[in-house]
C-alpha cells in the first residue's frame, strides 16, 4: 500500500489524518499509478462482471466460443475516456476528479480500515459524466461485529493555501449529508440490489429499515481533501472541524492526502491505464 498517515489526531469523537503518498508519472510501474489503475477498474465492476462470466458461461469458455479477453476489453472500452472530454478545463474533467476519489478511499482505508463493497459507479451508464450523490460509500466494521456506514466527500486541489478554498464548500457538505434521508436511502438501496447475494446485504436492508422508522443508522462522513504537487496540513481540516456540532450525529472521519503531483495529469494517466486491454 503506498500511503503513509504521517499524523493522526483524536478529539470528541471524531478523527483527522494526513496521509502522503510519493508518485513518479514517469515510472511505468508506479505504486500509486497501478493502485489506483486497479481500484478504477474495480469501482466499475470488471472483477464481479468476469466473475459472473466464469461462472453463467463456463462451457462456452472451455468450448472456445466466448472469449474472456474480448469481455475484457469491452469492460474496460467503458470506462472513463479523458480524450473524450474535449475542451473543458482540467479542473472539471471526469478523470481527475474521480481518479482523486479513488485515492482518497485507499488513504481512508489505510488510515480507519475502512470496506467497500460496492461503488456507485457501479450502476453509471456514462463514465464521463460526474455521477450523482455521495462521492463514495464504505462501512467499518466495528469490534461487536456491527458496521457504521461510511459517507466520503472529496474535493480534489493543487492550491497551496491552507485551508484551500474547496474545504469551506466541503465542511457545507458534511453538515448536509447525514440530515438528506432521501439521498440515504437512495444510496442504500442502489447498494442493498448491488450486495443482493453478498453477506453484507442484511447489514445493508437493516440500515435501510432504521431510516423508514424515521432513526438514523450509526453514521460516519468521511471528507477528504486530496492535494497534488502542495504538502497537506492538518489547518486544511479546520473548516470541517469548526462545524462537527453540527454535522451530528454523524461523527467525522477527517483526511488530507498529497500525492506530490498535479491531479490533472495524475487522473489522465491513470485512466488512460485502467482502458488498456491486457
Amino acid at each position: 500500500m503506498p500511503y503513509i498517515i504521517a499524523q493522526h489526531a483524536e478529539e470528541n469523537g471524531h478523527q483527522w489524518a494526513i496521509a502522503t503518498a510519493a508518485c513518479n508519472l514517469d515510472d511505468q510501474n508506479d505504486a500509486l499509478i497501478a493502485e489506483t489503475v486497479a481500484l478504477v477498474r474495480t469501482a466499475y465492476g470488471e472483477s464481479k462482471i468476469m466473475s459472473d462470466a466464469v461462472a453463467m458461461l463456463a462451457a462456452e469458455i472451455a468450448e472456445g466460443v466466448f472469449r474472456t479477453d474480448h469481455l475484457l476489453a469491452a469492460i474496460r472500452s467503458g470506462l472513463p475516456n479523458p480524450g473524450a472530454e474535449g475542451a473543458k478545463p482540467v479542473a472539471l474533467t471526469n478523470y481527475r476528479s474521480q481518479t482523486a476519489e479513488m485515492v482518497a478511499k485507499a488513504a481512508l482505508a489505510a488510515a480507519y480500515e475502512f470496506e467497500y463493497p460496492a461503488s456507485p459507479q457501479e450502476g453509471s451508464p456514462n463514465a464521463n459524466q460526474p455521477i450523482l450523490g455521495f462521492d463514495g460509500w464504505g462501512l467499518l466494521r466495528r469490534s461487536d461485529d456491527t458496521y457504521v456506514l461510511v459517507l466520503i466527500q472529496v474535493k480534489a486541489t493543487d492550491e497551496d493555501a491552507s485551508p484551500p478554498r474547496e474545504a469551506g464548500n466541503l465542511a457545507s457538505e458534511c453538515c448536509r449529508v447525514p440530515r438528506d434521508t432521501s439521498a440515504l436511502c437512495r444510496a442504500l438501496c442502489v447498494l442493498a440490489r448491488l450486495l443482493a447475494n453478498n453477506p453484507l446485504g442484511p447489514v445493508i436492508l437493516r440500515m435501510l429499515e432504521t431510516l423508514g422508522g424515521d432513526s438514523l443508522p450509526p453514521m460516519h462522513v468521511a471528507p477528504v481533501i486530496v492535494r497534488g504537487v502542495s504538502l497537506g496540513r492538518m489547518t486544511d481540516l479546520q473548516p470541517i472541524r469548526d462545524v462537527t456540532a453540527d454535522i451530528a450525529p454523524a461523527t467525522v472521519r477527517g483526511m488530507v492526502v498529497s500525492i506530490g503531483v498535479p491531479l490533472g495529469r495524475f487522473g489522465e494517466i491513470v485512466m488512460e491505464k485502467a482502458r488498456e486491454a491486457a
